[in-house]
């Protein structure tokens, strides 16, 4: 006797899963409003990862760690949450009684909204690029007066680490100064 395999068969469907149940019309609207608020919280986050972005154009020394693990809990919260809008589009696509129709206004309300919060963060993120940049051309073009447009373009697309334009500056010079006397 052989065993017969949904391999052997190139092309053929496999066997389908067991259907899973289906979520009722209250479990799923208390599965939209935990990820609500994880919308909500993921709002929170963005705001404050803007606030730690802005502290540290004004001082760089400031709260960098703090930024990189409020960055790494804000990327694994949008995972969690697309994971979770997956799930309630899956519950939705099983869906064939009278909640259909509740249950797929939620689900694109509740996309829609996720989808708007990942926005604003792309948006900070990409805000904060520009601001560092201009901080740095600003900065470069104190420390090096006579460069051109392209030097300080150049200059602005750099990676300054946390130290930026000035403090490289003077540690240039520091060392300069060391290596004279020596």
């Amino acid at each position: 006797m052989t065993a017969t395999s949904n391999y052997s068969q190139a092309g053929a469907p496999a066997t389908p899963a067991p259907t899973s149940t289906i979520l009722t019309q209250g479990d799923f609207l208390a599965r939209v409003d935990n990820t609500k608020a994880e919308i909500r919280s993921l709002s929170s986050n963005i705001q404050e990862i803007a606030s730690l972005h802005q502290r540290s154009l004004s001082s760089p020394d400031s709260g960098s760690n703090e930024l990189e693990a409020l960055v790494a809990r804000t990327q694994l919260k949008t995972t969690s949450i697309r994971d979770q809008i997956k799930f309630l589009q899956g519950d939705l696509a099983k869906t064939q009684d009278s909640s259909r129709n509740v249950k797929s206004r939620q689900a694109k309300q509740i996309k829609s909204e996720f989808e708007k919060a990942l926005n604003e963060y792309q948006q900070e993120e990409v805000a904060y690029r520009q601001r560092y940049r201009d901080a740095i051309a600003r900065q470069y073009r104190i420390v090096n007066p006579d460069a051109s447009e392209a030097e300080v373009s150049e200059a602005a697309e750099m990676d300054w680490g946390s130290e930026g334009v000035f403090q490289t500056a003077v540690s240039v010079e520091v060392m300069y100064e060391i290596r004279r006397w020596n």
